[in-house]
């Protein structure tokens, strides 16, 4: 018999290796960038050259307080030896493997890095696209992402551009995990942008430094789930501000082809295609009362009720 919960645990690439490298998926789904690497299967970052200030750097960290790269002796970095100065937007990205069928599993964007940024005021902004660069979207509460997690929470704030970054201070090597259901982005051409943004004040802050960025196929997860019996979960119910949607997980192919929510007057709220089976909807700020979510999976669909009440 199955059992009720299973423990779903990160782990690195590199450990199932020797599985990985008897399968076809292995090169084609693990890619990597150390500050140096310019191997076949590398991550080569891309810099915006429409910006002739970019202050983005490959090399060795020679700075006050940016001194040593995580794996020597090169990072990604916003300039080896200055600070870096105001009112910029300086730009660089990764074009990630085209993504194939994976049956299982999650896909994982992964780097490490250390902060030194004017606090509130200036910042790094991570962003994602998966249409080949026309639109990009913040992975901060974003529920298009599986899972966002490895920094330290105290280091994201607002900036004022309006855009959620990372800020302050933080020399600890931090591993970050961007992942996404693979389903979901399956086919797209999907890219991860790094801008560094300063406001009008120059000051001695050293920026970002980014090491040991890594794209490859994770087997599992980091929480805890119970398994999921029904077909197709929507929650909470009666619901205060986000409502989940979760799918059951499957083997195959597996995704929301199409979710509309609608009020009780048939308007509507959420119109949108092709999304991850698990996804939420923030309804706070909408009017209390009855909330229509209209689901359609690849495998079934669903009209289900939710009550939406003002905290």
């Amino acid at each position: 018999m199955k059992s009720l919960v299973n423990t779903l645990i990160l782990v690195l690439a590199v450990s199932f290796t020797s599985y990985a490298q008897s399968t076809n998926w292995w090169h084609e789904y693990v890619a990597y960038f150390d500050g140096t690497d310019t191997s076949e299967f590398s991550l080569i970052p891309e810099f915006d050259t429409t910006n002739h200030s970019n202050v983005w750097m490959i090399g060795k960290p020679s700075k006050r307080k940016f001194n040593q790269a995580s794996s020597a002796p090169g990072a990604l970095m916003t300039d080896t030896l200055n600070p870096y100065p105001p009112n910029d937007s300086s730009r660089v990205w990764f074009n990630l493997p085209h993504v194939q069928y994976i049956s299982r599993g999650y896909i994982a964007f992964q780097w490490s890095q250390q902060l030194h940024f004017r606090p509130g005021f200036d910042g790094g902004v991570v962003e994602f696209s998966l249409d080949d660069g026309l639109t990009w979207q913040n992975p901060h509460n974003n529920p298009l992402v599986a899972n966002f997690f490895g920094f330290d929470t105290n280091n994201v704030a607002v900036l004022p551009n309006g855009k959620t970054g990372f800020t302050d201070e933080d020399f600890q090597w931090r591993n970050i995990w961007l992942c996404f259901e693979p389903d979901f982005i399956m086919g797209t051409e999907p890219k991860v942008r790094f801008t560094c943004y300063s406001d009008t004040v120059a000051t001695a802050y050293e920026g970002w430094m980014i090491d040991n960025v890594m794209f490859h196929v994770t087997q599992v997860h980091t929480v805890t789930e119970v398994e999921q019996k029904e077909y197709l979960k929507v929650y909470p119910n009666p619901a205060s501000g986000k409502v989940h949607i979760q799918a059951k997980q499957l083997d195959n192919f597996h995704i929301i082809e199409h979710l509309r929510v609608t009020d009780s007057q048939g308007r509507v709220v959420e119109d949108s295609k092709h999304l991850p089976t698990k996804y939420w909807v923030d309804l706070s700020g909408q009017p209390e009362g009855e909330y229509y979510f209209h689901i359609r999976t690849n495998k079934a669909s669903d009209v289900v009720k939710v009550v939406h009440v003002n905290e």
